[in-house]
């Protein structure tokens, strides 16, 4: 017998009435989260989860310890029983870290894979490519980017992100703590996508508040893989290297801008760094990183500000 019918032969009014209130409850929430009114119909079927995955493509670094992650997460969950009784369904879809795929892979989710969610998205110009399609199929889209654009609302009402900070509020903390300790002349070397522009936006910002300003501001194309030729664009009165690379990129950027400057002054560097799983610190050459400032996740070894390398 369905809950309705419960609903419409029960005696007592009551008890009927809280009935009502909370499917009705249910059912508005289930406009955002379909998996929700399974489970009011008593549905035992699996919540079906499906992740975004930067498999391949300058994201794979990122990828491959998200995957992991997430499949030892979904085998313990169901071990404990599941979510309200109801097993967890990982679905994974490669997105290759772009924007057309993955738009793609949200579409396959909705039409085919029929998951209740989608989640996992890190890279910005992949999130800002995606998104629109979310929206238009009405899927819940968890992503993990920090870029601001999510924050602040640009995208749509289908587009959340959980537990973690965005580039702006990275950008005013650790502007002071720059310009009191490093310098407040600075160049920045970031990629050119969203993510790379919040930066370049916020710091620019950010810094002023402090005195400082940013002499040059000087774009990659993210998918860069040498950074030497634009060395020679880092104006001479420059204190503070402010750079906005990510995974193994950091390494070759790090030997490389030793070789440019060799023993002479050279700025101070502060660097965003992250993916530290992907990066062999057996590297040669990596001595010039003595010195060297990096902005990362903490993590419970790590102290809550920005540190010296």
């Amino acid at each position: 017998m369905s809950d309705t019918t419960d609903i419409l032969t029960d005696k007592n009014k009551r008890k009927s009435l809280k009935k009502l209130a909370g499917a009705a409850g249910i059912a508005m929430t289930a406009q955002f989260n379909p998996a929700l009114m399974g489970h009011v119909l008593g549905s035992d079927r699996p919540i079906k989860v499906g992740m975004q995955l930067h498999r391949t493509g300058i994201g794979a670094s990122y990828g491959r310890w998200y995957e992991r992650t997430a499949v030892a997460t979904v085998k313990l969950i169901n071990e404990e029983g599941g979510i309200n009784g109801r097993p967890v369904e990982l679905v994974v879809e490669d997105d290759g870290t772009d924007p057309k795929r993955g738009a793609e892979v949200i579409e396959k989710f909705a039409t085919q894979h029929k998951t209740d969610v989608a989640y996992g998205t890190l890279f910005s110009h992949v999130v800002i490519g995606s998104s629109p399609r979310a929206g238009e199929l009405k899927l819940p889209y968890y992503v993990v980017s920090e870029g601001y654009h999510v924050a602040s609302g640009s995208l749509n009402r289908y587009v959340f992100q959980p537990g973690i900070t965005d580039v702006r509020s990275q950008m005013v903390s650790m502007a002071p703590w720059i310009a009191t300790n490093l310098g407040k002349k600075v160049t920045m070397i970031f990629p050119d996508y969203a993510f790379g522009h919040d930066h370049r936006d916020y710091f620019s910002i950010a810094i002023a508040e402090q005195g400082g300003e940013v002499l040059e501001m000087i774009p990659v194309p993210p998918t860069e893989s040498s950074f030497t030729r634009y060395f020679p664009r880092i104006p001479r009165e420059t204190e503070v290297l402010y750079h906005v690379l990510v995974g193994p990129g950091v390494l070759t950027f790090v030997k490389e801008m030793g070789q440019f400057f060799g023993t002479r002054d050279r700025p101070r560097i502060f660097g965003y760094i992250d993916s530290l799983e992907a990066v062999d610190f057996a590297t040669p050459q990596l001595e010039f990183s003595a010195g060297y400032s990096f902005l990362g996740s903490v993590s419970p070894l790590c102290p809550t500000r920005p540190d010296t390398a």
